[in-house]
């Protein structure tokens, strides 16, 4: 059965994990230094490059950044 959402209707705040040592998050999960040091994140893809910072760049995590138009 298939179901249609409204755009908005769906809110993820934090990360999912797909599987050991990936994750999917959304702001929130990128600024958790808790969740960061905890699974041990050493790297992050940031998507979202103009409205998201990368936060732990002086603690070691390394970034690829993207910074899309519109």
């Amino acid at each position: 059965m298939e179901q249609d959402f409204d755009e908005g209707e769906l809110e993820m705040v934090g990360a999912i994990k797909i599987k050991d040592g990936l994750f999917i998050g959304d702001d929130f999960a990128s600024k958790d230094l808790e969740f960061i040091q905890n699974n041990k994140v050493t790297r992050i893809v940031n998507c979202a490059g103009l409205e998201v910072d990368n936060t732990f760049m002086d603690i070691g995590v390394q970034y690829l950044t993207y910074f899309w138009n519109d």
